[in-house]
């Protein structure tokens, strides 16, 4: 400090008066060390002395009387939540939808939801990355059965199903969802493709009474897993979108819940590649046919009447033969599948569309195209130095 002289053996007369402060907070049983402030090792930073007691109150064990120092970089724990009131003291798990939310722990709790899924115990999700549409008219169904391969007027009201809009080569222009409402049709297809599927959907309407509507701000996606229906809502559609039973869900305002689980989106896609489900820009693209990906029957009709594209399918199937069909295919190690070509004994086999972890096989498993003469149950193809087994090779549809 400005204007102090320090002499030897001497205290500066500043601290002095805060030497006698703290002096006063000793208890009198403990006098002060001799020597303690002639010895430099003593003194803090500031000058001041650090006498036994304020050591032992570091380490905790300050004598009674004397107050603790709190060490530095140690907070103090916060208490622990509890939650309802049959027992404030015991500490219960919090609500359900609250433990799926949890980073620790994280596949433990997926696992444990897939399996719940799987039992039929109901979850749920919003479907954003969906463009919406609704068309109407009393000439809608007509008007649709003549764009896509699949039968529409079939299709009993309460239900949807997935098809896809063709050229006349019979390659796919889009993948299309379509929801049968008595009174409408409800129409979703990724917004990647959006203007696409608006311009396939319009092109060929002339004199048909139909119209189409965009529904985006107006109506929201929601999937509902469940084999039975969500309460409350009037436009609810069965539909096995993610391979197992559930529910499209339109509705009016936005929803943050339906009162059970949210499923994540590692869940739906494990779901989606175990029941070979194919996806926009995975397994679906503008130079896929339509049979060599949808192994449903509801997605292509051969029975009702002409389509754009129906000259080959129908040629295909009756006549010809697929050379390669959607495959499922599990990791015979650890790691996921790279996607990419596919060898079988260094020719090429086909190639890898999606891969992902599985919590019904607890390994990683992908889809893919295998040709016709290496596509065998239990068969091995690799991919990057890395095998793979065929799981389940269905036959194509027809």
């Amino acid at each position: 400090m400005p204007g102090l002289t320090r002499k030897s053996g001497t205290q500066p007369a500043a601290l002095q008066g805060v030497e006698e402060t703290l002096v006063g907070m000793l208890p009198q049983s403990r006098p002060l060390e001799a020597g303690v402030a002639d010895n430099p090792e003593s003194m803090g930073a500031g000058g001041l002395r650090q006498t036994a007691d304020m050591q032992h109150s570091r380490r905790g064990d300050a004598p009674k009387g004397v107050p603790q120092l709190a060490r530095k970089g140690k907070k103090k724990r916060p208490p622990q939540k509890t939650w309802g009131s049959f027992n404030q003291r015991r500490t219960r798990f919090p609500p359900q939808s609250e433990c799926w939310g949890l980073k620790r722990g994280k596949a433990m709790n997926e696992k444990k939801l897939y399996e719940s899924l799987v039992q039929g115990n109901p979850g749920w999700c919003e479907l954003s990355g969906q463009a919406i549409w609704r068309i109407s008219g009393r000439d809608r169904i007509k008007y649709l059965n003549g764009q896509l391969p699949a039968d529409i007027a079939s299709l009993p009201p309460g239900c949807a199903l997935q098809t896809a809009a063709l050229n006349r080569k019979g390659r796919m222009d889009c993948e299309l969802w379509i929801a049968h409402h008595p009174e409408f049709l409800f129409v979703d297809c990724p917004k990647e493709i959006e203007e696409a599927t608006e311009k396939r959907l319009t092109s060929f309407l002339v004199a048909d009474k139909v119209t189409i509507e965009k529904l985006g701000g107006q109506f929201y996606l929601y999937h509902y897993f469940s084999p039975d229906p969500p309460k409350g809502f009037s436009f609810c559609f069965q539909n096995k979108r993610f391979g197992i039973p559930g529910w499209d869900v339109w509705s009016e305002r936005r929803l943050e819940d339906f009162g059970c689980p949210e499923v994540p989106p590692g869940v739906q896609e494990s779901l989606r590649l175990e029941n070979m489900i194919p996806r926009w820009g995975k397994e679906l693209t503008s130079n896929t046919l339509a049979l060599e990906a949808f192994l449903s029957k509801d997605s292509i009709s051969f029975t009702k009447g002409c389509y754009v594209g129906q000259e080959i399918i129908s040629r295909i199937h009756h006549i010809g033969e697929i050379n390669q069909l959607l495959t499922l295919l599990i990791a015979l190690d650890e790691s996921i599948p790279q996607l990419g070509q596919l060898y079988y004994q260094s020719r090429p086999a086909g190639r890898l569309t999606s891969s992902g972890y599985s919590y019904g096989y607890n390994k990683a498993v992908a889809l893919g195209y295998i040709r016709k003469e290496y596509r065998k149950e239990q068969g091995i193809v690799q991919i990057a130095g890395q095998s793979l087994k065929i799981l389940k090779a269905p036959p194509p549809i027809g």
